[in-house]
């Protein structure tokens, strides 16, 4: 699918990227249009109550419990840490720190 959507960024002319499309029948931009048509239909529904009755039958819990959502609560967003003012101060400090000591030896 990768290579498919990224030859017409190689041959950059649009013709050529029809006819390479063209021998390759469409097959990514039908397997997207197929994709979206699952997940606009009815299907969506049926596969969100079959997953989860697999859930409960697991004994997964569909929401999280207080637990869960304390420890979702301090969890980093996108990787970032929950005060960067903090960690960063500690960085330059630690930095400092390391300067300090190599300035001492040399």
């Amino acid at each position: 699918m990768f290579s498919f959507m990224t030859v017409p960024f190689l041959i950059l002319t649009f013709s050529d990227s029809i006819l390479v499309w063209g021998r390759l029948y469409y097959y990514g931009l039908v397997a997207v249009f197929l994709a979206l048509g699952v997940f606009a239909s009815p299907a969506t529904r049926i596969l969100n109550e079959r997953l989860e009755g697999r859930q409960r039958n697991h004994g997964l819990h569909v929401m999280p419990n207080a637990s869960q959502e304390s420890v979702l609560a301090r969890a980093p967003v996108l990787g970032l840490p929950a005060d960067p003012e903090k960690d960063l101060s500690e960085a330059v400090a630690e930095i400092q720190h390391e300067l300090g000591k190599r300035s001492k030896i040399d």
